[in-house]
């Protein structure tokens, strides 16, 4: 794609776009904590109001942001899918997210802040609930245990995810997948697959010779 591709593509942004890419690009910077209105206005060059009429708080541009990050991961995870096989499809958006947590402590920081969030946690968990279920994954439970028991596999992988954030030392995501598989499937009371390790080694394979993108956007590995 040549720089005038790139200005038409950014120039088809709608609003809603622009004001997620571009917080995007300063909570992964400064920390969602650290990141204002203003300066997301300011960068994206709108008007406040123009902001306001689309989110009501940077709450809500966080969940927006996450739930646009979450379609695509799955996005990519349905062309594991056709090309490859069920059971690496199915784990490759948890796969994805602890790889990228283990490479960039700003990807870690603002994924962190996102399972800490009970807005954002809670859309997740629904979206995640519809992908498992895509799949057959599902216990012979009702709707209520279902929710209740991915809430718990989910909050391990938050958990998870602040590991990878506050650890002063390299940590591995091979062995955090591992362990989410493990909890994963005691919670559902469910066996570990007879080709799980078929399963990961793809996913291994794939994630860690392409670049870590979001949004459109390579991750710098250095932060």
């Amino acid at each position: 794609m040549n720089q005038t591709d790139n200005m038409k593509e950014k120039t088809c942004e709608t609003p809603f776009e622009k004001i997620i890419d571009i917080a995007f690009d300063l909570f992964l910077e400064n920390g969602y904590e650290d990141t204002t209105i203003r300066m997301i206005v300011e960068k994206a060059g709108i008007h406040i109001g123009s902001l306001y009429y689309l989110f009501p708080n940077k709450e809500s541009i966080l969940k927006a942001m996450m739930i646009t990050v979450y379609d695509m991961i799955h996005k990519k995870a349905e062309i594991v899918r056709i090309n490859n096989n069920d059971l690496a499809a199915l784990l490759y958006p948890t796969a994805s997210i602890l790889y990228m947590t283990s490479r960039s402590k700003n990807v870690a920081r603002l994924l962190y802040k996102s399972y800490s969030t009970w807005s954002v946690f809670d859309e997740l968990l629904k979206f995640s609930k519809n992908w498992a279920l895509k799949y057959d994954f599902s216990p012979n439970s009702d709707d209520r245990e279902y929710h209740s028991k991915l809430f718990f596999v989910f909050g391990g992988l938050g958990n998870m995810i602040g590991e990878f954030y506050y650890s002063s030392r390299a940590l591995d995501y091979r062995e955090r997948l591992d362990k989410f598989i493990d909890v994963a499937c005691r919670i559902f009371a469910r066996d570990v697959p007879e080709d799980i390790e078929s399963a990961k080694n793809l996913l291994y394979n794939l994630l860690e010779s392409e670049e870590i993108t979001i949004l459109g956007k390579q991750i710098d590995l250095n932060n």
